[in-house]
C-alpha cells in the first residue's frame, strides 16, 4: 500500500502529483488494468496451431533471406 504524507507548506496539488507518481512507479495501475478482464489460457489446439504458424513463418523468412529478398523494414510492417 502506498502512503504519502503531506510535507510542510506543500499544496494539495503537489501532494496529489507526488502520490500519482508513486502509484505509477509501483505499477499498481498497470496491474489493475491487466486484471480488469479475465483472459482464458489458449487451448491445446490453439497452442499447436500457433506453433505451426510460427514454424511456417520462420521457414518463409529463411527462404527469403537465402534469396536476398528479406529486409528489416519488412519485418516491422508485418
Amino acid at each position: 500500500m502506498i502512503e504519502v504524507k503531506r510535507k510542510e507548506k506543500e499544496t494539495v496539488g503537489g501532494l496529489l502529483r507526488r502520490f500519482q507518481k508513486s502509484v505509477q512507479a509501483a505499477g499498481i495501475v498497470m496491474t489493475a488494468r491487466s486484471h480488469r478482464f479475465f483472459d482464458s489460457p489458449p487451448t491445446k489446439r490453439a497452442r499447436r496451431l500457433n506453433a505451426l504458424r510460427r514454424v511456417e513463418r520462420v521457414k518463409e523468412i529463411k527462404k527469403l533471406k537465402k534469396l536476398g529478398k528479406w529486409k528489416d523494414e519488412e519485418r516491422r510492417t508485418k
